[in-house]
């Protein structure tokens, strides 16, 4: 009941949030999503332990990273392409709404995209969930799907933009897999880290 609540508080929360940033109060939206990341790292039980094993370990999780970052990105672009080409003028408004923010606020957004949003939802999607669904199979479609559907339908304004998904399923495919390859939670957040500075850096220059 608790694992169900968090997910349902996320969801609320980041509509909060994303109405601070909308509204230019970047400070506030900011805040509100590192509160919510301090209480998901407390109820998930993240120990230190888990930083130790990535510290430890972090030669053979970095390569993990890049390459399993690298896949997903390759899917993301190829995808994105492919259905640019087919279906014309299909544009995520999730991507568009971002640019246009970034572009109010560069640093602070610059922040909340390629590190505060990284960790929140790799904490939510891949930590809560796997805490929620044992199975594997299970654990790899919900994650990826509901993933995939909040970057995608809150801005679909046509059947065209559910395409959309695809590439977003590609992503958090990886970083799922890459969760349920290494048990530490901190490879898909680096991953998903790596993935959105790489987009933030493509936009900005």
């Amino acid at each position: 009941m608790k694992n169900i609540f968090l997910l349902l508080a996320y969801f609320v929360i980041n509509i909060i949030a994303t109405m601070y940033f909308i509204e230019g109060n970047f400070i506030v939206g900011i805040l509100i999503n590192a509160t919510f990341i301090i209480i998901l790292f407390r109820f998930l039980k993240i120990k230190k332990q888990e930083l130790l094993d990535f510290k430890k370990n972090f030669t053979d999780y970095i390569r993990k990273v890049f390459i399993y970052a690298f896949i997903g990105m390759a899917f993301m672009i190829t995808s994105n392409i492919l259905i640019s080409i087919l279906l014309p003028g299909t544009v995520s408004s999730n991507d568009a709404a971002v640019r246009e923010l970034i572009t109010s606020s560069i640093i602070l957004m610059s922040i909340n995209v390629a590190i505060i949003v990284p960790i929140l939802e790799e904490l939510v999607f891949r930590g809560l969930i796997r805490k929620m669904v044992t199975s594997k199979v299970l654990f790899l479609t919900i994650s990826t799907l509901l993933f995939s559907s909040i970057h995608v339908l809150g801005g679909a304004a046509k059947w065209n933009d559910l395409m959309l998904l695809i590439p977003y399923a590609g992503v958090s495919f990886m970083f799922a897999y890459a969760y349920l390859k290494t048990n530490n939670i901190y490879v898909p957040i680096s991953m998903h880290i790596l993935h959105n500075s790489i987009a933030l850096l493509a936009f900005l220059t």
